[in-house]
Formats: C-alpha cells, structure tokens, sequence
C-alpha cells in the first residue's frame, strides 16, 4: 500500500512539472586561445547564433559556430560598438579602428603598433558613440579622442575636444540638463544617442536625444558598474563584485552569472532573447533572458 502511494505521488509531482519551461541555463559559446593574446575584450550580438568577439588577437565572427577570424597583429582590440545602422566598429591599440559593414571588416583608421601587452594608454581606444546632434561617430580612450566624417577619423583639439570629453566622461547631456544634486557616477551607451547614467546618491537615468526617464536606484551590493546594455526597455548590468542585474524603471532584479566567470564581466551583449557576457577568455549565452 505505502508503494502504492509514494507511486502515486511520484507521478504526481512529474505531471504537475511538466508543463513548466526549464529555467533559462548558461552556456560558454566562445573561448579564447591560450597565450599571452587569448584575452577576450568584448562581444556584441546581432543574433541568437551570430555574435562578434575581439580581444588581444583582433576579432573573430560566430555565425551558427562558423568561426570567421580577423587578426590585427599589435593592435589588440578593446572595444566592439554596434552603431546601428551605420554597422559595428572595432577600437584598439595603436588607434585602431575597424569598421564592419554588414560583409567585411575595413581599416579606417590606424598609428602606430603597439607592442603586445604594453602598458601606455597613450594610443589606446575602446569605445565610440554617436551624437544626436551632429550625427558623428566619436572614438575615445583614456586619452584619445577622434570623430568621423565620411569615413574618415580627425582628432578634435580646443574647446571642440573639451565638449567631447564632458560626453565622454561626465554627465551625457545631449540636451537634457542633469538632475538635481546628481553628482555624475558611472555610465554607458547603450544606443547611438542613448546613455544611461547613474548619479553619485544610486539615481539612475536612461538620456535618449533630450528625453530623461529616470531608472531604479542601484542597489549596495553594486557599487561600481563594469558594463550595460539594453533591450525590450529593459538594461542588463555587470557590476565589479562579479553581480548581473536586469534593470527596469521599478527594480534591480538580480541574475545568476556564468558559474566559473569570476568578477570580470566586462563586456554585455543583447540580441533576440539571449543575453551574452564576456569575462577572460570566455563568451556565455543565456536565452530567454528578455522574453515578457
């Protein structure tokens, strides 16, 4: 009789869960060599099996895991923009740019190489957005600065780069004044002419051309924020303590990281339902992340 019953309770309990979808699970879909140039940088995601990847050996295509591979010896490449529609641009050493077009990668802009695992920030770029205003692209690092016209990169001096710099490392204004007692913290963009800034006091705000809407406080457990990126109204945030957070205008809901990432997620990726991170060598994958 007490068989009987566990059985019976067995099946229960196996009919009762089968209706429920399983819980969205990581998956590493990239791994970088070995070797001083296996580092991963950044990963940007066009779709559920088609995402870029660079690092200290250039930039390498997933597509369905075909691999296409784009090496730029002594320019390893620290930053990978989507500047939709105008395609994806790839920032390095050596003032490095890259611009994909939807079939191939073309060299913008080059200096100098750079030798392998220098430590001068001197010739260094690893991001670029767009303005609303003039439509130009602006690559920077920690202290370059360079805006494109026609395809073609000039560095900006005087007054001109002291207004790119206030973009690039204070308050985004793009027509929207910063909100009272916000001292400027950390913050990203995450489209062309989209930013989301984040105020000393845990404020946050997404800046879209002029239009501020404001976001949910940052949590303690995230004092510092390493990435972002954005999708469905929603942003997906890395934090330095290793933490990743799904950000909406109530809340921060946290999410399970890649087990064996450490605290280096330093690059973020949204595309179709799947979130991509990259941390050290490695690029994960989790689907039906960004599903209603």
């Amino acid at each position: 009789m007490l068989s009987t019953v566990l059985f019976s309770i067995a099946l229960f309990g196996m009919a009762s869960g089968a209706g429920k979808p399983a819980a969205p699970s990581w998956e590493p879909v990239f791994q970088g060599e070995k070797g001083p140039d296996g580092w991963v940088s950044a990963v940007v995601a066009i779709g559920r099996d088609d995402f870029f990847v660079s690092g200290g050996w250039g930039i390498t295509r997933s597509t369905s895991g075909r691999l296409q591979r784009r090496d730029t010896p002594g320019h390893g490449i620290f930053g990978l923009v989507d500047a939709n529609p105008d395609g994806i641009f790839a920032l390095g050493a050596g003032e490095l740019i890259l611009h994909f077009n939807g079939t191939a990668w073309v060299e913008e802009h080059a200096g100098a190489a750079v030798p392998p695992r220098t430590k001068s920030p001197d010739s260094l770029l690893y991001s670029a957005f767009q303005t609303c205003a003039e439509g130009s692209t602006i690559a920077f690092g920690p202290k370059r600065i360079l805006e494109r016209h026609d395809s073609s990169w000039r560095a900006v001096s005087g007054a001109e780069r002291e207004r790119f710099w206030d973009l690039v490392r204070g308050w985004p204004s793009l027509g929207a004044t910063r909100p009272a007692r916000c001292d400027a913290g950390s913050w990203f963009w995450l489209a062309n002419g989209v930013a989301w800034s984040t105020c000393q006091d845990g404020r946050t705000f997404q800046v879209d051309c002029g239009k501020l809407t404001p976001k949910a406080r940052k949590p303690t457990k995230c004092q510092t924020l390493s990435a972002a990126a954005s999708a469905a109204g929603r942003i997906y945030a890395s934090c330095a303590n290793g933490t990743l957070w799904e950000v909406t205008s109530d809340a921060w809901r946290p999410l399970t990281p890649p087990k064996g990432a450490g605290k280096e997620l330093g690059s973020i990726s949204v595309a179709d339902d799947c979130l991509f991170v990259a941390a050290s060598r490695t690029v994960w994958r989790r689907c039906g992340v960004t599903s209603p």
